[in-house]
């Protein structure tokens, strides 16, 4: 019976490590982490109001439990105020989990971002 038991508490140490083992690697990866949609985030940033297009959207995990975005929203008017970074922080928080956010606020046109522009052929 010792053998069988020590087989089976060997199997679901194994299977456990696996699961941590795959998820270690995607962490250290920077990938966008399961559960988080960054199609939905994408599409949300969009239609805030003034942001006429976006890039450099990166989303990652800090922690098992913490996720980062940073991103380059297009502003043709500019940043209307304090409140819209603070509230775009907050509503990322509360909708997709991002809890620490940095938004870049660019205003296209001749001062387009050189990301863009190292992008282009």
């Amino acid at each position: 019976m010792d053998p069988i038991v020590g087989l089976v508490v060997s199997a679901v140490v194994a299977w456990s490590a696996f699961g941590l083992l795959k998820s270690a690697i995607h962490l250290s990866l920077d990938g966008v982490p399961q559960g988080v949609k960054r199609g939905a985030i994408e599409a949300w940033l969009r239609a805030l109001p003034g942001v006429v297009d976006l890039h450099d959207l990166h989303i990652w995990a800090l922690s098992t439990t913490l996720y980062a975005l940073t991103v380059h929203l297009v502003m043709p008017d500019g940043c209307p105020n304090d409140a819209f970074l603070e509230n775009t922080a907050r509503e990322l928080d509360s909708r997709f989990g991002i809890e620490h956010t940095t938004l870049q606020i660019e205003r296209g046109g001749e001062a387009e971002c050189r990301l863009v522009n190292a992008a282009k052929p």
